[in-house]
This record gives structure tokens, C-alpha cells and sequence, in this order.
């Protein structure tokens, strides 16, 4: 009898232990999904704000850049101060997508970029919609940085880095 009660208690103990690893490794796979997760959301925050902060507080390199000289893209003429040209020059087709992207140092993330009134309506530009980039209605992971802006008065520019 003393054998059979061992045998019970074994098996009862083997099954307790084997599920306490099973939701021990459950557990910490979770959380490091999760902290994976977090560290790429903040590393897409990280981007965006730097993107952001280039575009509106530097003039670019070299400082008087166009669609063919340009190696670090910056719109400012002063702090927040946008220079029209050098929008329409990023706007227009002629730097492309994937160019700006690699100018911009986003990565394998892709970017949504808009200049809107204060009321909410896109801004035009010699007659160019001031919006660059690839719609985010699918994204999984969406990061947006608004900033006001000065651009022939008071403006918002909006920076979306999706992926």
C-alpha cells in the first residue's frame, strides 16, 4: 500500500511541477514579446523626433540644398521657421520615397509627411499639396510627432513613422 500512495504522490507532484514550467516559460515569453514590443515603440518614437527636430530646427546639408546636392534633409530658415523651397523640393516627386527615407535615417520604417492649416486642411504650395510619404491605414505600429511651424504663418507639420 505504502508503494501505490508513493507512486500517487510522484505522479501528482511530477504533473504540478511540469505545469508550474510550463506557465513559467508561458509567462516569460510574454513578457518578452512585450519588452521587445516596447523597445520598438520607443525606438520609433526615438526616430520620429529626431526626424522631426532635423526637419525643423537645421537647413539641411549642405545648407543651401536641392533635389541634387542634398545629403541631410532640413527645412529651417530659423527655429521653426520653414523655408517654402526646400518643402516643395521634399514634397516634389524629384527626391524620392525611398531616398528620402535613407536621407532621413528612418530605417525599414515608413513615413507619412503633411503640412496642415491650423484648421486642419492640408497646405498648398505652389499649387503641391504639401503631404509626402505612404498612407499608414494598414500599419501596425503607428509613432506621429506634431509640431507648430511657421511657413507662411502658423502651420502644423505632422511626421507619422509607421510600420
Amino acid at each position: 500500500m505504502k508503494a501505490q500512495i508513493w507512486s500517487l504522490d510522484l505522479i501528482i507532484s511530477v504533473v504540478i511541477f511540469t505545469t508550474m514550467i510550463a506557465l513559467f516559460f508561458f509567462t516569460f515569453n510574454t513578457l518578452s514579446a512585450d519588452a521587445e514590443e516596447h523597445n520598438s515603440l520607443s525606438k520609433m518614437q526615438d526616430i520620429s523626433l529626431e526626424v522631426t527636430e532635423a526637419l525643423i530646427r537645421t537647413s539641411g546639408l549642405p545648407s543651401d540644398w536641392n533635389n541634387e546636392t542634398v545629403q541631410v534633409i532640413g527645412f529651417a530658415v530659423n527655429e521653426n521657421v520653414l523655408d517654402g523651397d526646400k518643402v516643395l523640393y521634399f514634397v516634389n516627386t524629384t527626391i524620392d520615397y525611398n531616398r528620402s527615407k535613407v536621407l532621413m535615417g528612418i530605417g525599414n520604417y515608413e513615413y507619412y509627411f503633411q503640412i496642415d492649416h491650423p484648421n486642419g486642411t492640408v497646405v498648398e504650395l505652389s499649387g503641391l499639396n504639401l503631404i509626402k510619404g505612404v498612407d499608414y491605414a494598414t500599419a501596425k505600429t503607428i509613432v506621429r510627432v506634431e509640431r507648430f511651424v511657421v511657413l507662411s504663418g502658423l502651420k502644423k507639420l505632422k511626421f507619422t513613422l509607421w510600420r
